[in-house]
């Protein structure tokens, strides 16, 4: 868990993850901003259990908490997640994720009306409280006040490719 990191001066976020996942066995938080990422203003990265092999990363706003989908990534897995979140979109695509540059995945739905992102600690690894613990290894984390353009995206994760092992 890191102390309290002040995102209230921006609607945009970008996540880009080295990470090594070594069971599907149960769901698990990789990145989450505050104690769960329900409440407007947050976000969190999940890796979903046996029922989903997958990964997921979702933005909580003021009707909803939808997610977006990479699916397929069963354990192990050795790969490269980057999200994008930008709550002046107040659409399906104010939260994008893909997995080793692939294509972008969207939102289910549109996660309400949203300023800023909040004012909260984030939790590594594990929901507060110590619970969802991830099962394998996080290479790799990078969390940008900012949306980044496809060009510093793709920058950012072949710098992040390159650390975890992964060829993009």
């Amino acid at each position: 868990m890191t102390s309290t990191i002040d995102f209230t001066v921006t609607d945009k976020m970008t996540l880009c993850l080295g990470l090594r996942k070594t069971s599907d066995a149960r769901a698990a938080v990789l990145v989450e901003m505050g104690t769960n990422y329900g409440g407007s203003g947050k976000f969190g990265f999940f890796a979903p259990g046996q029922a989903a092999p997958d990964i997921a990363a979702g933005l909580s706003g003021s009707s909803a908490n939808p997610a977006a989908k990479v699916i397929g990534i069963s354990s192990p897995a050795t790969f490269i997640a980057s999200a994008k979140f930008d709550y002046a979109l107040n659409s399906i695509n104010s939260g994008r994720l893909r997995a080793n540059s692939g294509d972008f995945s969207v939102l289910n739905v549109a996660p309400g009306e949203q300023a800023a992102f909040t004012n909260n600690p984030i939790y590594i690894g594990a929901r507060a409280g110590n619970s969802l613990q991830f099962p394998g290894n996080l290479y790799t984390l990078t969390i940008l006040g900012a949306e980044t353009s496809a060009e510093e995206l793709a920058q950012l994760e072949q710098y992040v490719a390159d650390k975890t092992g992964v060829t993009l």
